[in-house]
């Protein structure tokens, strides 16, 4: 039997499952609808039925499970803090008792950290000592690797950068703030430009129909502001773009590009700017999940 991690990735559509071996690859996959933990009396005890079905399977027990969650978690990897699409798993200990269920060890990351950790083994960035990767999704997804391993912070929540003020909102953000950067840079905030400037447009086609209008300049613009604070304070070897928006049909990427060199200081860290697309993988969280169990369970970084 080969060995294997199960990933785990809930999105907010989507829940995906997957078993990974030592290489990264997937030996078997599930894809469903995330309601069901959203409908459940005990999200945990569901969300563990959903883990044996896989298991059963598949050959044999799995060597851990790694679960990320859009949210934030604690630095020990078993507390979910804050879940805005999920609230029913709010302050709660997801780890200890899937860990005493299945009796494997059993770890929470932020799926962001799943993404970059995919990232990181597609382009073989193993080498370089400082990564910013930004994820724009339905929110502004962050996470940081600094010095071989992923920053986790005092609390486990660094990297919050669709949480720091931004001038122009004054809108109560999901995470209890008011005036958070997420709300001017977010899929949840291209919507809303949809809705109130170009209703009779698909959003999918939004930038192919509408790429030169100068609201949709000015969001592209506020991404690339958004990016080079992170940029200048960490200077990093190399910045990962990617998620759903970026991802979208004519996504202005080179004029994002101009935008974020244009607000990078000079002479450095501009000059020797790196900036690569996120590999876009239906199952990036469920290998970046597995690939970040296997280095955990070493006790080492990615």
């Amino acid at each position: 039997m080969t060995p294997y991690i199960i990933g785990i990735d809930i999105g907010g559509t989507n829940y995906r499952i997957g078993a990974v071996d030592r290489q990264g690859l997937v030996l078997g996959s599930k894809v469903g609808r995330s309601k069901f933990l959203l409908q459940a009396e005990d999200p945990i005890l569901k969300l563990g039925h959903s883990i044996e079905c896989f298991i059963h399977e598949m050959e044999g027990l799995p060597a851990g499970i790694c679960i990320g969650f859009p949210g934030m978690v604690s630095r020990d990897n078993r507390i979910v803090y804050s879940c805005p699409l999920f609230p029913v798993f709010d302050n709660k200990d997801i780890a200890t008792p899937l860990s005493q269920r299945f009796g494997i060890p059993v770890i929470a990351v932020h799926d962001v950290v799943s993404l970059l950790t995919f990232d990181i083994f597609e382009h073989r960035l193993f080498d370089l000592n400082t990564i910013v990767a930004i994820y724009l999704g339905t929110g502004l997804g962050n996470a940081l690797y600094v010095n071989g391993m992923v920053l986790n912070g005092a609390n486990g929540v660094a990297g919050e950068l669709g949480h720091i003020p931004w001038p122009c909102e004054d809108t109560l953000c999901s995470c209890g703030n008011i005036g958070c950067l997420e709300l001017a840079c977010s899929g949840k905030y291209l919507e809303k430009v949809q809705e109130s400037y170009f209703s009779d447009t698909d959003i999918s086609q939004i930038f192919v129909q509408h790429g030169n209008h100068s609201v949709i300049r000015d969001f592209v613009d506020n991404i690339a502001a958004a990016i080079a604070v992170e940029v200048n304070i960490l200077d990093p070897d190399c910045v990962v773009l990617g998620g759903g928006v970026l991802q979208m049909e004519a996504f202005p990427f080179d004029d994002l590009l101009q935008a974020l060199k244009r607000h990078v200081r000079k002479q450095y860290p501009c000059n020797s700017l790196n900036v690569c697309k996120a590999v876009p993988d239906g199952l990036a969280g469920v290998k970046g999940a597995g690939r970040y169990m296997w280095d955990w369970l070493k006790g080492g970084g990615i």
